[in-house]
């Protein structure tokens, strides 16, 4: 089972997508058929339109693989539509995908409950009322 790395910002419109070689991972490049997905939005290329087969099916005919392990970089929004996809690709294309979400440091934070509590400790040292010092009367 090879390792895939997918990385997709919303907001500037790119996706990168990195195979693991021995070594270490390596953009996927421009003369592959699924280098169409790089300056492309999720919604363009996640699903079949036209002669687009659709996100997992061609990275299962580019690849010739049945088993994959996918480590996905990006919103939390944008990650449940690539479980939607992956979980209907499953399906009709017989193809096994371990997806895993890459969260960045504020959303690990805010998930462990330790962000709640470091919002808290820096609230108190700006005196509870996010003033670094007492106000005079």
């Amino acid at each position: 089972m090879n390792t895939y790395k997918l990385i997709y910002n919303p907001y500037t419109v790119e996706t990168e997508l990195y195979a693991q070689t021995p070594s270490g991972f390596e953009c996927v490049g421009e003369d592959s058929a699924l280098s169409m997905i790089t300056k492309e939005r999720m919604s363009k290329w996640l699903e079949p339109h036209d002669s687009w087969p659709g996100f997992f099916a061609a990275l299962k005919e580019a690849t010739g693989e049945k088993q994959i392990k996918m480590i996905f970089k990006g919103t939390a929004e944008d990650y449940r539509a690539l479980l939607a996809s992956r979980d209907a690709a499953q399906q009709k294309l017989h193809l096994q995908v371990d997806l895993e979400y890459a969260m960045d440091k504020v959303e690990q934070l805010q998930v462990s409950g330790e962000y709640e509590w470091k919002a808290k400790g820096i609230k108190s040292l700006l005196n509870g009322k996010g003033y670094p010092f007492k106000r005079s009367k």
